[in-house]
């Protein structure tokens, strides 16, 4: 364990620099009061042939800030109402998937004693589109690049995705039948690093469960060409030109500048041997985290090695 307990010890010491722009506290902070005055016109539509007892599921669907129709599967037990409201996680899904074709894959946190919202990210693998014209640029088929172009953050991919999920967020906390004290975020890989930064805008979150994250240190990421930071670097070579204009809209998406803002506990899980969501760009935002932490971290596990067992324990202790 020498050589294990050497690399934990340099790894565990991990720094990298922030990269925020002077306006990054004021670009976020407009998303959010944009979020929290939207009317998403939320519809909840039961599933008519649920086979599962004791437990309602909703297919949802609300509106985005562009007007994109927004999916999500809500799991609902049937003891939660107005008058005994309960505690509620929101499960973000990693890179390239969707809430899926049936309301399966969360069914079991709901046994933890919690709604779950399990929402989707446009564009990828379900069925959410985009009204917001995307230009994918020279790389068919990679959401990363969408709108890479323009030097406005604002119209770049993420802006409209993390959007989306803050206000599947918002709705969260303002279901009758959900305790607003006991909100958390969970996901891996996409889905760990949108926790991060979720729990970073909304203050009221009150535990953060991210899964080998992804999306910190985009600079190291494009360097590396780790999964999506690789297409950038593609971009890159292909306009170099467009650098920097590349590392400043991506800096507003980093889970790295995100982390110091974090209030709620962190509860991060991260493998040493991770090729997609490298360990030392993981702890390097778990080292800006300055409210009540800790880290599982998986020796020879690799990206999609995520100890399903630990989160729900984590779960339960958290709605008991």
């Amino acid at each position: 364990m020498r050589f294990v307990k050497q690399q934990l010890e340099e790894i565990f010491r991990t720094s990298y620099p922030l990269t925020r722009e002077p306006d990054f506290d004021a670009f976020w902070g407009d998303m959010l009061q944009r979020a929290r005055n939207h009317d998403p016109r939320l519809t909840l539509d039961e599933i008519p042939d649920n086979p599962f007892h004791r437990v309602k599921i909703y297919d949802a669907t609300q509106y985005a800030l562009d007007g994109t129709p927004l999916k999500a599967w809500l799991y609902m037990p049937e003891e939660a109402s107005a008058e005994h409201p309960i505690p509620a996680v929101i499960f973000f899904h990693g890179g390239n998937g969707s809430r899926g074709d049936h309301p399966l894959s969360c069914l079991h946190y709901v046994l933890c004693g919690c709604a779950v919202l399990q929402t989707e990210f446009r564009l990828q693998s379900g069925v959410t589109s985009s009204y917001t014209p995307m230009q994918r640029g020279i790389l068919q088929g990679s959401w990363i690049t969408n709108n890479i172009e323009s030097p406005d953050p604002h119209d770049h991919y993420f802006y409209h995705a993390f959007s989306d999920q803050l206000l599947w967020v918002e709705t969260m906390f303002r279901l009758p039948q959900i305790r607003p004290d006991k909100v958390a975020v969970m996901g891996a890989s996409q889905g760990g690093g949108t926790s991060m930064i979720m729990a970073a805008l909304e203050p009221r979150i009150s535990l953060c469960l991210p899964a080998v994250p992804s999306y910190c240190c985009w600079e190291r990421r494009i360097f590396t060409r780790t999964a999506s930071g690789g297409d950038l670097a593609k971009y890159i070579e292909r306009f170099p030109e467009r650098m920097e204009q590349v590392f400043r809209t991506m800096s507003y998406f980093d889970a790295l500048n995100h982390a110091e803002k974090i209030s709620c506990p962190v509860k991060m899980q991260i493998a040493l041997r991770d090729e997609a969501a490298p360990p030392d760009c993981a702890f390097a935002a778990y080292n800006r985290i300055v409210s009540p932490k800790s880290v599982k971290v998986n020796y020879f596990g690799q990206h999609h090695d995520v100890d399903m067992w630990q989160w729900l324990q984590d779960l339960r202790e958290f709605c008991s």
